[in-house]
């Protein structure tokens, strides 16, 4: 059956078919040396048509440019044989629903059963038959039992029949829904579900689809030309659509850059790598939440994404570099994207600092980075249980490019302070091994040399054989010699009291309160260190050089230009570990008038 439509039936985008060809409508206007309108269409057989210059050669006016131009801005397919031109009166083949198609290939070939005496009933003294309702309930039975449907080729453009001629969102959500509901109630039980080469022309029409199929698994939707690939249902409609699917088809469907394509979301695939580039490749946030992937190797693929600048990988299973022992992605192991900025690694398996290092490498333009709830923050390569504050810091100084963390700005200072204690940590790990075996821990810190021309080679200090075990309990205690001048006397009251490491400083203030029957949140806990500082304003020629021979015990240290460091320590939730490096400290307490 056809359908006859004139040119202001038509518009540009339209999805239509002739003789079984589909084409999507790229033209309407006049032709050179023709009367009324015509329909420029590709073809999605492009072998079906003439190639442009050929068509423009003897029909398009001069006003509309070149048919390259024409042809190649608005199409699709880089064939050179996809156009044509048709009338708007050539009758096209009648589109068809989503039911109307089920109906017509799975119980439209039913015979109905000759009609019985016990079928016959008397009404108003006339004889009446009962005739069809023994049809429809063995066509209700078959549809319902139905799990793999085929429905590719039946030019179906939506749910219903008139799906696509309803321009307008707002008044139609309510039929819809009732057409929702009646494929919930003629065909629940499809398990695979192929709608190939069909004639819809956005995505709304395919989530009406599979929304009231739950047991959907596998769908196919090869050849369809979506010329709207944003869609207007919610999110939570999206996700309830294709929950359960766990393939799916999307072959040639001539995703290219004409498409500006440039959010992407595969999100609840059960995704463990991507097999093959994606088809965008103006696509600049790729949304990969809820999959199975466990390495950075097995984004690869990515690679070709030249304008991917967001990478979204919250709550995989994202563990290591490359990919393990698969030879068939032993080439692509070593991932580059150059063009990502911002990665957010939340919620995976990361409890390596492995995978932090390979970040710069993977994401040379890197400034943006989440990591929260990882294993790494919780222990890993052999390290006891860290604070996030600082597995943070460790992240920002192995990290040099990165400006956010978590959501986080980072100044200059904290960079500062970061680098400095990421540089003091590998200069510990290097004082706990023996120097024949110095190379590996310094291969572990691929930023070691460039901390080292920025801030200095840090001393080394090599554990001696009386050293403690760094998980015993002695060595997570520091001793504290508290220090309190009395306000009656010149007498100072000392105290000593073994803290962790691990408390923070609003429970080691707590502590000195209940220490001296202070009230916490009046004391100022200042640490007196055995470092010296220059005093400022002194004459130059009593600046210590750094380079001289001279030892650091052998600093002048009259009271006119230096003075011994001391640190206060700030109220927060930093642990007062970070403050202190060694097993002693000595504190002096001052109340605030």
């Amino acid at each position: 059956m056809a359908a006859s439509h004139d040119s202001q039936s038509h518009y540009i985008k339209q999805r239509l078919s002739f003789d079984s060809a589909l084409c999507t409508v790229r033209y309407i206007g006049p032709v050179q040396g023709t009367k009324n309108d015509w329909l420029g269409v590709e073809w999605d057989d492009p072998g079906r048509g003439l190639s442009p210059s050929e068509v423009y050669s003897h029909t398009l006016p001069p006003s509309s440019g070149s048919a390259d131009n024409l042809f190649h801005q608005l199409g699709k397919s880089k064939d050179a044989t996809a156009a044509s031109f048709v009338r708007p009166t050539r009758p096209a083949d009648s589109q068809t629903g989503f039911l109307q198609a089920l109906r017509e290939k799975y119980a439209s070939d039913i015979v109905l059963p000759i009609v019985g005496e016990e079928s016959r009933i008397q009404w108003g003294g006339k004889l009446v038959e009962e005739v069809g309702f023994e049809k429809i309930r063995q066509q209700l039975a078959i549809l319902n039992e139905l799990r793999i449907v085929l429905l590719d080729g039946m030019r179906i453009c939506g749910l219903t029949i008139d799906a696509g001629l309803r321009g307008s969102w707002e008044g139609e959500e309510e039929r819809w829904r009732d057409d929702v509901e009646e494929v919930a109630k003629t065909c629940p039980a499809i398990e695979e579900l192929d709608l190939s080469r069909n004639l819809f022309e956005d995505w709304d029409q395919i989530i009406r689809i599979c929304l009231p199929l739950q047991r959907l698994r596998s769908l196919k939707v090869n050849g369809n030309q979506f010329n709207y690939l944003h869609c207007r249902h919610s999110d939570a409609e999206r996700l309830a659509a294709f929950a359960g699917v766990k393939e799916v088809g999307l072959d040639d469907l001539l995703l290219n850059e004409k498409e500006s394509i440039t959010v992407l979301s595969l999100c609840g695939n059960g995704l463990k790598r991507l097999h093959m580039p994606l088809p965008a490749k103006t696509i600049t946030k790729l949304h990969l939440e809820r999959n199975d992937i466990t390495s950075l190797a097995a984004l690869a693929p990515l690679a070709d994404l030249e304008h991917l600048d967001c990478l979204f990988l919250r709550d995989n299973a994202i563990r290591a570099v490359s990919i393990g022992v698969d030879p068939t992605m032993r080439e692509k192991e070593d991932l580059v994207l150059p063009t990502v900025t911002y990665v957010d690694l939340a919620y995976n398996d990361i409890g390596s600092w492995g995978v932090i290092n390979a970040l710069p490498k993977a994401f040379p333009a890197l400034t943006g980075l989440r990591i929260a709830h990882n294993p790494l923050y919780d222990g890993g390569d052999g390290r006891p249980s860290m604070g996030v504050e600082e597995a943070s810091v460790l992240t920002i100084g192995r990290l040099r490019n990165l400006k956010t963390l978590n959501f986080s700005s980072i100044s200059l200072q904290e960079r500062t302070n970061a680098e400095l204690y990421y540089l003091s940590q590998i200069a510990h790990a290097l004082g706990e091994v023996g120097e024949n075996q110095e190379g590996q821990i310094v291969a572990q810190h691929p930023r070691y040399q460039e901390l080292c021309e920025e801030y200095g080679a840090p001393n080394i200090i090599r554990a001696s054989a009386t050293s403690l075990d760094p998980d015993s309990l002695e060595a997570r205690l520091i001793e504290f010699t508290f220090c309190l001048p009395s306000p009656a006397s010149s007498q100072i009251i000392t105290k000593t009291k073994h803290i962790p490491r691990g408390f923070d400083m609003y429970r080691v203030k707590g502590l000195v309160g209940r220490l001296f029957s202070l009230e916490p949140s009046e004391l100022r806990l200042i640490s007196e260190t055995d470092e010296w500082d220059p005093v400022s304003g002194r004459p130059e020629d009593d600046i210590w050089d750094s380079g001289s021979e001279c030892d650091q015990d052998e600093r002048p240290r009259s009271k006119e230009n230096w003075i011994k460091r001391e640190v206060e320590l700030v109220d927060g939730t930093r642990e007062v570990g970070f403050w202190v490096e060694g097993r002693t400290a000595r504190v002096r307490i001052e109340v605030k008038s």
